[in-house]
């Protein structure tokens, strides 16, 4: 049943107003007039650009914004909105390019052996708790050592935060590290390019990276061997 609203605004119009207005009884010169809700103008939608563009159906997240390389508004459970985004592009590049390598280093130690048997094995997830202690502690001792000369002994959360405001002009993830000259000065549509394409391909290899590991575990099968006679794993229903 439709609704009605009674409007008790001086006498306007007729063309203002929407055609299937209804017109009521006029009491003491004015014309109060009834209005069907539902020709009331929409409420305003959302705009395309205040949508996310990976998950159209969300908002995009206010953490971050389309000036970042590989922004598409995936956020879905808010981490822009609790956590300075400038820790999180740090950690989303230096993630991603730690991914890039383990992906390749997945896929080469199946074939590319140390002189040793300890380091023979061609499963990722095998290989890794044959290598002894002190070989593993040697390269968690590098990777801790390089992130203290990368940010200054500033570690934790609070310290980053204050070190990044000491830095404005930093450039997330950048480390100078640009042998052959790709990108030139950092800034400029080139490098912002650049940019994205190291992102999405450190997104990419986190995914690959996570499946390799997990099939490897799964099959007991090198990744490369798991590819060229892949068998289908047998669910039992």
């Amino acid at each position: 049943m439709a609704a009605f609203v009674l409007v008790t605004t001086p006498p306007v119009l007729r063309s203002s107003w929407p055609s299937s207005a209804v017109a009521t009884t006029t009491r003491g010169g004015r014309s109060p007039r009834a209005v069907r809700m539902s020709d009331a103008p929409p409420p305003a939608a959302k705009s395309s650009s205040s949508m996310s563009r990976a998950m159209p159906f969300m908002p995009n997240p206010q953490g971050v914004d389309a000036s970042l390389p590989g922004f598409a508004g995936f956020d879905p459970f808010g981490f822009t909105d609790r956590i300075d985004r400038r820790w999180m592009v740090e950690a989303e590049v230096k993630n991603g390019r730690v991914a890039m390598l383990a992906a390749l280093g997945m896929v080469i130690q199946e074939f590319i052996h140390l002189p040793n048997h300890l380091y023979s094995n061609p499963l990722p997830a095998g290989a890794f708790n044959d290598v002894p202690s002190l070989a593993l502690w040697q390269i968690f001792a590098f990777c801790g050592l390089f992130e203290l000369a990368t940010y200054g002994g500033n570690i934790n959360y609070p310290m980053m935060l204050e070190w990044f405001d000491k830095h404005p002009e930093r450039v997330g993830g950048a480390m100078g590290f640009d042998v052959l000259k790709f990108a030139g000065p950092m800034d400029g549509e080139k490098a912002k390019r650049l940019r994205t394409s190291e992102i999405k391909n450190g997104r990419l290899a986190m995914l690959g990276a996570g499946g390799m590991i997990t099939q490897s575990v799964m099959y007991n099968t090198p990744i490369v061997d798991q590819l060229l006679h892949f068998q289908p794993m047998n669910v039992p229903m």
